[in-house]
């Protein structure tokens, strides 16, 4: 018998081959068969307006083809096909879906296409258009133009009536290993994923403007206080204004203000596990540090540059790799030159990520060598107190200069 054993963040099962448990797993599978769609996240029964004729298809993306969302403050919206689907049930994942205006308190936008996100995020979390809205008051206060590099969000609503009675069942019967979660919906601009960009001047500046130029990662974290959390291949995006290319970092479901303002928890990990820092795969995670979400920009521009189809690669598996086997590949990758070769149309990129893989190689090292030291001033029984080791940092090797430095290195043209 296949028993699942469920990853909160993965997007698939990872099976076990076991007898013992086989009546708990055809009870899952007959609880599965039985969820209504609010239950598996879909607010279609209550929310939305069936189209006057449904056109069947059995795509997915055309699931929602013609149904009309009808949000708060004059809000309607047509919605169209869908742009991602997140394949979980903890959280009930995220769903985006192309539309276009119907009604709108916002002059001159009926008939304007956007993008409709729905998503069951933990009470806990503070809304991502409240985050957004901030950061976007913040560079407003300073420089205008910034404002072209966040995404704009031109509603967002929750929806506490949704949630479903089985939250009682989980919260009382899981306690404190159980977290609510509510529906919530945003309305933004449509824009692009960095991976529509094929040419490497131009994903080289997106990229950058992304980590620190403009409202970058960088600004966000040091201006308003705002740590992303989830940085990640789908989560960097572009648009062009007035024939200009900015690049924007997007989706800020999991974001938080780490000055501790708006305090943000959550019992899961925060990331996308292909792309999250090798320390968070840990259980229990440790403490989120602002390196570990450059370590996440590393893979990203590993995907986006490199051939994960590569012979020998095990780039393109780590998608489907369990949290131990996934921290193996990330240490390898990062201590002995694993990522594969460049595409063709990106040749020279690699010598960014090996001054990238540098910074982390030293600092985990640097780490290794503190916590030896510490394990034999402990069995020597010193009394001397070790200096303290940043773990922010590892050491000071990777921060926000050192990993902007990399990036402001020409890129190597192949020989």
């Amino acid at each position: 018998m296949l028993i699942p054993r469920f990853n909160a963040r993965a997007t698939h099962w990872n099976f076990y081959r076991t007898v013992a448990f086989a009546a708990i797993f055809l009870t899952i599978l007959f609880g599965f068969g039985n969820l209504i769609p609010t239950q598996w996240g879909d607010p279609a029964s209550t929310l939305l307006k069936a189209p006057k004729v449904a056109a069947f298809s059995d795509d997915y993306k055309a699931m929602y083809f013609g149904y009309v969302l009808t949000l708060s403050e004059g809000w309607q919206l047509q919605l169209g096909n869908v742009i991602f689907r997140a394949h979980e049930i903890i959280g009930r994942g995220t769903v985006v879906v192309g539309a276009k205006v119907v009604a709108s308190p916002l002059p001159n936008f009926v008939g304007k296409r956007v993008v409709v996100k729905w998503s069951w995020v933990a009470t806990t979390r503070k809304e991502e258009g409240y985050i957004v809205k901030k950061a976007a008051e913040h560079a407003d206060a300073n420089r205008p133009r910034m404002r072209h590099h966040l995404p704009n969000i031109y509603h967002y609503q929750e929806f506490p009536k949704q949630t479903p009675q089985c939250q009682k069942f989980l919260l009382a019967n899981f306690k404190d290993g159980y977290e609510e979660h509510v529906l919530r919906i945003v309305v933004q601009e449509e824009l692009h994923p960095i991976t529509d960009l094929t040419d490497a001047t131009e994903l080289a500046g997106a990229f950058k403007q992304i980590f620190e130029l403009g409202a970058g990662y960088r600004w966000l974290y040091e201006r308003p206080k705002i740590m992303h959390r989830d940085v990640s291949i789908s989560n960097l995006m572009f648009h062009r204004i007035d024939g200009k290319l900015y690049g924007v970092l997007n989706d800020f479901d999991l974001a938080t203000f780490h000055d501790g303002s708006v305090p943000s928890i959550s019992k899961q990990r925060t990331g996308t596990t292909p792309f999250m820092a090798r320390d968070l795969l840990e259980h229990p995670p440790p403490r989120h540090f602002y390196r570990h979400d450059l370590e996440s920009f590393l893979y990203v521009l590993a995907f986006l540059t490199c051939d994960t189809s590569a012979p020998g690669s095990t780039l393109g598996t780590w998608i489907d790799l369990g949290m131990v086997a996934l921290q193996d590949a990330k240490s390898n990758v990062l201590t002995i030159k694993g990522f594969p070769p460049q595409k063709p149309a990106f040749e020279g990129f690699d010598f960014w990520i090996t001054l990238l893989c540098q910074l982390f190689t030293d600092g985990l090292s640097k780490r290794t060598r503190h916590e030896d030291d510490e394990f034999f001033a402990r069995r020597t029984g010193a009394l001397l107190p070790l200096p303290d080791f940043d773990h922010e940092t590892l050491g000071g090797c990777v921060t926000f200069a050192t990993f902007a430095a990399a990036l402001e290195k020409p890129l190597l043209q192949p020989a």
